[in-house]
Formats: C-alpha cells, sequence, structure tokens
C-alpha cells in the first residue's frame, strides 16, 4: 500500500482512539472531515476533542481558535497532539473546557 499523508494521518487518528480506548474513553473519529476535529471522546462526563499532528505538522492560531469555539460549543476540552519521531506522542492543550462562551442576548 502506498503511503499518503492521508494514510498517514489516519493511522495516527487510530493511534489516538487505541490510546484513548485503553484509558477507558468512548471516541470516534471524524473520518475524512478535514475539519478541526479529528476525535471525538467522551468519558465520565468529560468531554474532549482531540486535532492531530504528526511531523513538522503545524497548527495555525487560527484553526486554534476555531479548534477552541467547538469546544467551547460542545463544553470540551481541546487539545492537539503530535506526533514526533519515535512514535512519542506531545499533547498540548488548547482550551481546558472551563470558561464558558458569552452568547448575546
Amino acid at each position: 500500500m502506498v503511503s499518503t499523508p492521508y494514510t498517514r494521518g489516519r493511522s495516527r487518528e487510530y493511534r489516538v482512539l487505541r490510546i484513548l480506548r485503553e484509558d477507558g474513553w468512548l471516541c470516534s473519529r471524524s473520518a475524512a472531515s478535514h475539519g478541526p476535529v479529528d476525535v471525538f471522546a467522551g468519558r465520565r462526563g468529560e468531554r474532549l476533542i482531540i486535532q492531530v499532528k504528526s511531523g513538522k505538522a503545524k497548527v495555525s492560531l487560527k484553526d486554534r481558535e476555531v479548534l477552541k469555539a467547538w469546544a467551547q460549543a460542545y463544553g470540551a476540552r481541546a487539545e492537539v497532539w503530535h506526533f514526533k519521531k519515535g512514535g512519542r506522542v506531545e499533547k498540548e492543550l488548547v482550551y481546558d473546557g472551563q470558561t464558558r462562551l458569552k452568547l448575546p442576548v
């Protein structure tokens, strides 16, 4: 099978699902969405949304704000998981899920 950016990204998303499920999370990936959220997860009333990146890929400031808006809309914590060389994962908190978005009345 030919390795493409899509298949490598999908592989990382499946790895995230395995990690979360082993830790008791109920989770799913947003297949082929190319959107701001790659993985949705929930556990004991907690909600988590994740953007998955690998190698030298970066998340722009605009993409972080969009991910944060999604987290606020769902009352979730937002993280970016960066897969580095050697399979190491760095988790970056983008939004803690505590501050509520104030909407105009």
